[in-house]
């Protein structure tokens, strides 16, 4: 319930932060794959889009799926670290 004093209440943006930093790694590589031309290519790799281009243009599926699961170690990691940052005594 919301009072006079504070707009909500503070476990709703303990979830958001928790929910927002576990996303933190994603930078949406879509943009970036649009976006990249031979002007910009030596200056646009991110890796979502190094992954990418590992995998399906290179053909090293393993090296791919390997950079994929150590990314989502880190966000799952970093997620955790973030609930027990938030947590109360």
């Amino acid at each position: 319930m919301c009072n006079s004093c504070h707009y909500c209440d503070d476990g709703d943006f303990v979830v958001l932060f928790i929910l927002n930093i576990g996303n933190f790694l994603n930078t949406g590589y879509e943009q970036y794959l649009l976006f990249k031309n031979s002007l910009t290519a030596p200056n646009i790799e991110v890796l979502d889009l190094y992954t990418y281009r590992i995998g399906l243009q290179i053909w090293t599926t393993p090296m791919s799926v390997a950079i994929s699961v150590v990314k989502s170690i880190v966000q799952y990691n970093i997620g955790f670290s973030g609930k027990y940052g938030c947590k109360r005594k």
